[in-house]
């Protein structure tokens, strides 16, 4: 007997059950999907080692049956009809836990999904095509920041995938598609050129570019940070190395190309320590560069690096070697410990600097979705921008569930910020935060945002 019935449906006088068990915190994986028949008054088993069966569905068709699972957060589909008839297979991984769903007129299906952990949880409703494309994304309750305003980029170049703000809180400054690093100057001006990081560039050739094969030699810049004490402006090249620029801008300097002789090729994220000046920075791959993004993600490599630069000794230490992908990086305010998020690995290292575990590492949070850049906030508290895939990847560009988690210095979720108003399904990597707003970055769009509370 079923210990419990999370929906039933009906469809030409058969009865399909989604039995689901008591199972969250166990990880029982006991749910059964089972048919049942008025007419015979018998129960069939069409589906058994179900994650938390919950909600159930059947297609307008009635050729196929879909099931959801809250404890592997998945939904399966079991064919009823046709080649494919009596066997199962995923339907869709959604960017958080399943509960019931229903078609619609249209043959589409709705499907409530919740994400978060603890109290800290966005209900969201997902419409999805019969092939399993979410089509439509609506948050529900009260969402504790709303699209403020977008940030535009000048015509054609995309990619602000980092943001900084100097001494005085002016900026964000950027770097984007076409070399350049850019300050903007608010809304009546808009963004206007601060720096490069190619000696070899050249307007001609480089403004406004947003080819890949054009990036070794234009320059492409991503993480950045200013030092505030010296007023300088570090960042990384994607190619180039670790750079650095005065508070007037123009050429940058390269600081480094290489660690321990092995030249950088793919460098990604970087924060600066104010107290005592040193630079914490990411190499995402020592095989693939950010032009072979989409063959790095596919190939589960794990030769990324945790590096730190003295200004003063101008040495450039390995602190962590062998991560899946490392990019975003942030240090404590108290310099005890580095964050490091592993985008592949869907999870957040730390690095101890200080006391007892100095100079060893420990996983700090595991995450359902990919981690990108991170920042600390004022009160020490760390941001994270997270990535849920909305099914499986689909180049160019996979559809994802764009959001921002806060974090306490113990990796406990303290809120969780959906991200749909300015970026809809499309990745961001980025979200820092400023005086009460949510300033977000993306790689692959053409604006920055703001969202208010």
């Amino acid at each position: 007997m079923p210990t419990a019935i999370s929906e039933v449906q009906e469809y030409k006088g058969a009865l399909y059950i989604g039995e689901f068990m008591l199972a969250v915190q166990t990880g029982d994986m006991t749910g059964r999907l089972m048919k049942y028949d008025p007419r015979t008054q018998e129960v069939t088993e069409l589906l058994r080692g179900l994650g938390g069966a919950g909600g159930v569905t059947i297609s307008k068709d009635g050729s196929f049956i879909l099931v959801t699972e809250f404890v592997t957060n998945r939904i399966q589909r079991f064919w009823l009809k046709g080649r494919k008839a009596n066997t199962s297979q995923l339907f869709l991984k959604p960017p958080g836990t399943p509960d019931n769903i229903k078609s619609n007129a249209r043959g589409e299906f709705w499907v409530a999904v919740n994400i978060g952990a603890g109290t800290a949880v966005v209900p969201l409703g997902l419409r999805l095509s019969e092939e399993g494309k979410v089509l439509q994304m609506v948050a529900f309750g009260v969402l504790p920041f709303t699209l403020f305003n977008k940030l535009q980029l000048p015509s054609s170049i995309t990619g602000p995938e980092s943001l900084a703000f100097d001494l005085k809180g002016e900026g964000p400054y950027t770097g984007v598609s076409d070399g350049r690093v850019l300050k903007y100057q608010g809304p009546a001006v808009g963004f206007t050129d601060f720096a490069v990081t190619s000696p070899n560039r050249t307007e001609e050739m480089c403004d406004g570019s947003i080819d890949p094969a054009l990036e070794a030699t234009c320059g492409r810049p991503l993480g950045l940070g200013f030092n505030y004490h010296t007023g300088d402006l570090y960042m990384v090249d994607a190619y180039l190395g670790l750079m650095v620029v005065g508070s007037s801008g123009g050429i940058a300097t390269q600081l480094a190309a290489a660690a321990e002789g092995i030249p950088f090729r793919f460098l990604a994220g970087l924060d600066v320590d104010q107290g005592n000046g040193m630079v914490y920075f990411t190499e995402a791959s020592t095989r693939f560069q950010l032009r072979d993004m989409q063959e790095l993600i596919a190939s589960n490599d794990s030769t990324g690096s945790l590096f730190r630069y003295d200004p003063q000794s101008r040495e450039v230490r390995v602190l962590l070697g062998g991560l899946s992908v490392a990019v975003g990086v942030a240090v404590s305010r108290d310099g005890m410990f580095v964050l490091v998020a592993e985008l592949t690995a869907n999870r957040i290292r730390r690095f101890w600097l200080g006391g007892p575990k100095a100079n060893t590492s420990e996983v700090f949070m595991e995450l359902l979705g990919k981690p990108s850049n991170i920042k600390r906030n004022e009160r020490g508290e760390f941001w994270v921008a997270i990535n849920n895939a909305l099914g499986p990847p689909a180049p160019p560009e996979s559809l994802v569930m764009p959001l921002g988690l806060r974090l306490s210095n113990d990796g406990r979720v303290l809120e969780v910020a959906p991200l749909v108003g300015a970026y809809q399904i499309s990745a961001i990597s980025e979200v820092q935060e400023r005086n009460g707003e949510l300033y977000v970055a993306s790689l692959v769009a053409a604006y920055a945002s703001i969202y208010r509370t």
